[in-house]
Parts: structure tokens; sequence; C-alpha cells
């Protein structure tokens, strides 16, 4: 794939806010439960989670910056910070519907043969997740990645009728016969 070719589409700035705030809740659910039940609250304890909150954010941040599908007319991409899932479009079999973990029901392309490559730490962390709790559901997740690029997860519902499913379309037309 030639750069000039290739054309990247960052996650959609939406969903990158929509999981900041499911994040942000769920990180300041502690303290502020604490505080609703009458458990004293000390400033360290706010000033240790805003810390961390805005650890998470620059996370975020940076996540939403690197990560992205990469679309040419050799094949499609999904780069993000730890993986990537990469095929040729003769590798994609059709676009389907699947439940992921934390997202819900996503659309995208479904591959014939896995394209997921972690690096070490993603890696590592997936062999460790099944000691974690609710890590069926998680490790379903992963194992659906390995033949799966998400599509409506990454830019939107109507991703078909943008800019991304026009470039899909003329690329891998068999995928909407």
């Amino acid at each position: 794939m030639t750069a000039a070719e290739e054309k990247v589409y960052r996650i959609a700035p939406q969903i990158m806010r929509g999981r900041f705030l499911y994040m942000s809740a769920a990180l300041w659910f502690v303290p502020v439960f604490m505080l609703i039940v009458g458990e004293p609250v000390d400033g360290l304890l706010f000033g240790l989670f805003g810390v961390i909150w805005m650890i998470a954010g620059a996370i975020f941040v940076w996540a939403g910056r690197t990560s992205g599908l990469y679309v040419s007319p050799q094949g499609i991409s999904y780069r993000a910070p730890g993986m990537t899932i990469s095929t040729t479009w003769a590798n994609v079999e059709r676009i389907d519907k699947r439940i992921i973990y934390g997202d819900g029901e996503v659309e995208g392309l479904a591959l014939r043969e896995p394209g997921w490559q972690p690096n070490a730490l993603i890696g590592g962390a997936t062999a460790i997740m099944k000691y974690s709790p609710g890590h069926f559901l998680q490790a379903r997740s992963v194992e659906l990645y390995k033949t799966f690029i998400p599509l409506s997860s990454l830019q939107t519902k109507h991703w078909r009728d943008a800019e991304i499913g026009a470039q899909i379309r003329r690329c891998a037309p068999h995928l909407f016969e």
C-alpha cells in the first residue's frame, strides 16, 4: 500500500467523547459513592482520582489521534495502540454484525482468516485476562477481533452513507452485492 492510495479515517470524536465520559463516570463513582454513604473522603483521595483522571484523559487523546481505519485498494487495517487488524480485500468475507464487549452490537467486516496482530503488551494482557472477573465477555471480544474489523463503533452507525462507506464500496464492491 502506498501512502498516496491509503486514506485514514480517525475514530469519530463523538465516539471518543462518549467513551471518555463513560470512563470518567466509572472512575469518579468510587469517591462520590463514598461521600453519598457518609464515608470520609479527604482531599488526597480526590487529588489521586484527579491525577488518574487526567492521565486517562491524556491516554484517550493519544489513542484518538493514533487509532484509525486505513483503507486502500489493497486492503483495510484498523490500527490502535497495542494492536493492528489488517487484511486484503480478498480476505473480507462479508459485512457482519457482532456483539463486542463494551460497544454492544457493532457492524464491521468479517474476515475469513485472522488479521489480528497484538503487540507484546496486549498479547500478554489477553493471556492474563482469563483470570479476571468478567473474563468470558472480554476474552470473547478479543476472539471476535481476530476475524473482525469494526466500523460502526469507530465511525458512525451510518458508516455506509459516509465517506468511508463510499471508499470501501470502491475498493470492495463485492461486499455490497
